[in-house]
């Protein structure tokens, strides 16, 4: 809940297998601007978790590939 909604909505979409042209469609972000969120959102994501518990790990990215 601490990363922003935007943020939070685009991990979803990539959990639940939407990939980024359906996510552009979606969302209406550009793909270059979509990738660029997903990285910073992921990124995100891994810096409240290593807070939270402490761990240094970034292997779950998500659709980091």
């Amino acid at each position: 809940m601490e990363l922003e909604p935007i943020q939070r909505t685009l991990l979803v979409l990539r959990l639940e297998g939407y990939d980024l042209g359906e996510i552009e469609s979606i969302t209406g972000i550009q793909r270059e601007v979509l990738r660029a969120r997903l990285h910073r959102a992921r990124n995100s994501l891994a810096r409240h978790l290593e807070q939270q518990t402490g761990a240094t790990s970034t292997a779950f990215l998500i659709g980091s590939n």
